[in-house]
């Protein structure tokens, strides 16, 4: 299942997030040596673990969180314009309509390429019940093959830097119903279930919907 958090049910949801963020510490930290600001030893969070964030959290059969991502409005600040802007040729997207994708990570035991398929689906699901018209990343240029699987469109902002020993660029996504019916195809995983907060969605069709 992909939980869907944000300010209306972040309450209710306060341990997955706390266990999001250790994931986040373990991979980020630990694994890949990024020096990230920690409010607290083995939890990595940021200033933009705010509550306009938006999180798209996986969670196992046993209740493990495997994976996840964050979404944050880039009309109310984002990496970036505010870490990454050097990786752009214009200026930065500050647009309601526009969310940034940020601390992606998919680590089930299949080696997370199956996860990874399934929280790009995700984003769509998201994307398109929200209204957005574009995500935007900071992605390995690695990514672009699994990108195109999924069915995405989307283009590079700019310039090709090196980072943690690869080739990174800043790329903008498109979401609409016909990336999401892509994506949907391609997964072919039906029975899992995306959860979304009432205040996106209010169809009740969209509480629970089934993977296509």
């Amino acid at each position: 299942m992909i939980q869907v958090i944000d300010k209306t049910n972040a309450y209710a949801h306060a341990e997955t997030l706390r266990l999001f963020a250790a994931l986040r510490h373990r991979v980020f930290v630990e694994r890949l040596g990024w020096r990230l600001p920690c409010r607290e030893p083995g939890f990595e969070q940021d200033q933009f673990d705010n509550s306009n964030a938006v999180y798209l959290i996986a969670i196992d059969h046993d209740g493990q969180v495997t994976g996840g991502t964050r979404l944050l409005d880039t009309s109310r600040g984002s990496l970036l314009a505010e870490v990454f802007p050097y990786l752009l040729d214009g200026s930065p997207p500050a647009d309601p309509k526009i969310f940034e994708v940020t601390r992606f990570i998919a680590a089930s035991s299949d080696g997370g390429y199956d996860l990874c398929m399934e929280l790009l689906w995700a984003l769509q699901v998201y994307g398109v019940g929200a209204g957005l018209t574009h995500f935007v990343s900071v992605s390995y240029l690695g990514l672009e093959p699994m990108f195109r699987r999924a069915g995405y469109r989307f283009h590079r902002l700019g310039c090709v830097v090196p980072m943690d020993g690869t080739q990174v660029a800043a790329f903008q996504h498109e979401v609409d119903p016909a990336t999401l019916e892509r994506a949907s195809h391609r997964l072919g995983a039906p029975g899992t279930l995306l959860r979304p907060p009432a205040s996106f969605f209010p169809s009740p069709k969209i509480h629970a919907l089934p993977w296509a």
